[in-house]
């Protein structure tokens, strides 16, 4: 049992998620103050899977871009800095975090059902703008991103939290295990890789599935909580959808969306979860109920 979470030491001692490469030398970059799209540009070029992956991106329904983008560069400038600093964070994390020790943590289901959110808040804040798409696409793929911290952090006793925990009995067990749960190190992570405060915020608020439409924060908060439901629906058998299908119009009901509606959106969004899961090497195929 730990007393008190201390995360700078863990960071200190390499035993958190964290960004590799290109992906870790462009975060370091776009920290600079004179950091240039250029610069940018040239460390995204020089890694071929990052390229394509960006440029699959901006061309994809989640950005919504005019015209066909054909080269790395006009990618980065249509994006921002920050927006592909986020990409190359959220794949470098995928890629040095698909398997791992924690016996009884499901990479492959907690990716699966990340991406699902990733790809549902980005269409979700399509249809009703509070942020920019593709920044909220990185939001919703490490919006889970305490759960693989405390897999990897504490492989062996967090395996047995999960062995323990039913889903809701979790966040008191790695409280008590760990002084924190993988909520709080969720914001923890975001707010030290350099997420705005709003993502942050809503994300937090977002947790709460009653959230209502007044402000901006809880407009994203609504629709992240939309987004989770649409996750654990994608990644969910036959049986299991009939279940969630009801919340599921509850909260479509707050974003203008009747059952027709509903069903249409929920595929649109299940076809491009399957495309990203082919381009980024996430396994869409799995089925889980325990996650989010």
């Amino acid at each position: 049992m730990i007393n008190e979470f201390n995360f700078h030491e863990l960071k200190a001692a390499e035993r958190l998620p964290s960004p590799s490469g290109t992906a870790l030398a462009i975060v370091k970059l776009v920290q600079r103050d004179d950091a240039t799209m250029q610069q940018v540009s040239q460390l995204v070029k020089i890694d071929p899977a990052l390229s394509g992956r960006i440029l699959r991106f901006v061309n994809s329904a989640a950005f919504g871009a005019r015209r066909p983008i054909a080269n790395v560069q006009d990618a980065v400038m249509m994006m921002g800095m920050q927006a592909v600093r986020n990409i190359a964070l959220s794949l470098s994390l995928i890629g040095n975090n698909s398997t791992g020790n924690c016996s009884e943590f499901d990479y492959a289901a907690y990716w699966s059902q990340s991406l699902a959110m990733s790809v549902a808040i980005a269409a979700i804040t399509t249809r009703e703008r509070t942020v920019l798409p593709e920044e909220s696409f990185t939001l919703g793929l490490l919006s889970d991103i305490g759960r693989l911290a405390l897999a990897t952090a504490w492989s062996e006793v967090y395996g047995e939290c999960l062995a323990m925990a039913q889903d809701e009995q979790l966040i008191a067990l790695e409280r008590e295990r760990f002084a924190i749960d993988h909520n709080a190190l969720s914001l923890i992570l975001l707010d030290d890789w350099g997420f705005p405060q709003i993502f942050l915020d809503a994300l937090k608020l977002g947790l709460e599935p009653e959230t209502r439409n007044t402000s901006r924060v809880t407009r994203l908060a609504s629709q992240l909580a939309f987004a989770r439901q649409i996750a654990r629906f994608c990644l969910a058998d036959e049986d299991y959808r009939a279940t969630l299908l009801t919340d599921l119009k509850t909260q479509a009901s707050l974003h203008n969306l009747g059952e027709t509606a509903l069903i249409d959106f929920v595929d649109e969004v299940i076809e491009e979860w399957h495309e990203w899961g082919k381009l980024i090497e996430v396994n869409t195929s799995v089925t889980s109920p325990t996650f989010l």
